[in-house]
């Protein structure tokens, strides 16, 4: 039976994962109110989450060595530090640049906290039970995820926006406490403790170049533009020799070597990017468009988010049954009927066919997203797990970023907000068939990739 000392660590190490999910789900739900606040614009509402995903790409697998080297327990309070100062300063700001700055130093707290605190509770808990700890991990982000919807809704329904990020600050606050009590301190032991900077920083040159690039299309000269795309493929370029040459790289390569972790991988990052579009292009829909209430509009969102919290337990029960490839194929039909049922919106559409749209949105989403994660994984030998999860992340990261610049870049290119909605969500159509098509070509039995060298 668990001790209490290690259930009061568990919850400690599990916020982190909570707070993550809640504050993701309060801040996309609730942009159209800073919008009002503001009169901020599109592409500004577009950078709040696009800086936080830049950091939170770039930094996952350095802040994971960090932890590793110089204690995961040490590097996770950090987190929780920058987590809480985060959610204070954009809860306090008083322009738009403000919290676009604010939510830079989320995603650099967020790189922290969702790898940290999986190490953390799977260091609790006894080789037997790593399950049961990963268990509360998903659990503690998709139910937090999933009721940040309705948090949202009652919080802007009595109080002014700025509460969906002073919320947050007593997550960061039980977390620091209850890890720093109660969680033991642990590295790896006998491992390099070289750093892969210059991968680090180079993700992040190509990344955020890209994104910018896309972000200010319509904004900025073509020949910046381009020049901004070129620098981002030079610094991918220079990426690939550079990682092939340090000890501990933050991408490796030869991982997409094998046919089902790349394929895997393309479709993790298609649907996180689906994900991060929808959850920014449909609440500012349903609220600007059909003039929903913050409350009716979180309560809707739960079409989408419950699947997720409820469901994705099972769906592992299904992954050893059925494997990656008619699971997540069968996920991106319903991601892509969703794309197209939501390409019917009008302002007459009904709240019924809205809520039917968004469900298969939430349920295609629930069952692609565990198979893609464990065939990717599987497909790589045990010895080298934690590079493939890094390596994974990061990708699913940059995902979800250049879904969300391209499709809210789209967006921002239609004449009304409702051809602009549009316009984002042809986007999503697209790489629902880019990751029907991964899906396709997954191979019936994959090869394990035993050797890196």
């Amino acid at each position: 039976m668990m001790k209490i000392k290690e259930f009061l660590a568990a919850i400690g190490a599990a916020v982190g994962a909570m707070a993550m999910g809640l504050s993701f789900s309060l801040i996309n739900i609730n942009l159209d109110s800073i919008h009002q606040y503001f009169g901020a614009s599109l592409v500004q509402l577009q950078w709040m989450i696009n800086i936080y995903g830049i950091f939170m790409a770039s930094l996952l697998v350095t802040m994971g060595r960090l932890g590793d080297i110089y204690g995961r327990k040490k590097i996770y309070l950090i987190g929780t530090t920058l987590f809480g100062i985060s959610m204070l300063g954009a809860g306090l700001a008083t322009t738009p640049t403000m919290i676009i700055f604010f939510m830079g130093i989320y995603g650099i707290a967020g790189s922290i906290l969702l790898p940290l605190s999986q190490a953390l509770l799977v260091e609790i808990f006894s080789d037997d039970k790593k399950g049961l700890a990963i268990g509360i991990w998903a659990a503690a982000n998709g139910f937090s995820f999933a009721f940040g919807t309705i948090i949202g809704g009652v919080l802007l329904s009595f109080l002014s926006w700025r509460w969906i990020f002073f919320i947050n600050v007593p997550f960061a606050l039980i977390g620091f406490w209850m890890t720093a009590a109660y969680c033991r301190e642990s590295k790896t032991e006998g491992e390099s403790t070289k750093i892969d900077f210059p991968g680090a920083f180079l993700l992040t040159l190509a990344v955020s170049s890209f994104v910018l690039a896309t972000v200010q299309l319509n904004l900025w000269s073509k020949g910046l533009i381009i020049l901004l795309y070129l620098f981002s493929a030079l610094c991918i370029g220079i990426l690939l020799l550079v990682e092939a040459k340090v000890e501990m790289p933050v991408i490796r390569e030869e991982l997409f070597r094998s046919r089902t972790f790349l394929l895997c991988c393309l479709g993790n990052a298609c649907m996180i990017a689906i994900f991060w579009a929808g959850v920014f292009l449909i609440p500012l829909y349903i609220q600007k468009i059909l003039r929903f209430a913050p409350l009716k509009a979180g309560v809707l969102m739960l079409t989408f988010s419950l699947p997720q919290a409820i469901f994705s337990p099972a769906i592992g029960h299904l992954y050893r049954s059925f494997g990656p490839k008619i699971l997540i194929g069968i996920g991106f039909c319903m991601l892509l009927v969703s794309a197209i049922l939501q390409l019917q919106y009008a302002e007459t559409t009904s709240t019924l066919y809205i809520a039917i749209a968004t469900l298969l949105l939430g349920f295609g989403f629930t069952l692609a997203y565990t198979p893609t994660t464990a065939g990717a994984l599987s497909a790589i030998s045990r010895n080298y797990a934690g590079i493939a999860t890094g390596t994974f992340m990061t990708i699913q990261e940059i995902g979800g970023n250049v879904g969300l610049a391209v499709s809210g870049t789209a967006a921002r290119l239609g004449k009304s907000f409702a051809s602009s909605f549009h316009n984002g969500i042809w986007v999503l159509l697209v790489l629902s068939l880019i990751g029907l098509l991964s899906a396709f070509l997954i191979p019936k039995t994959p090869k394990v990739l035993k050797d890196l060298s």
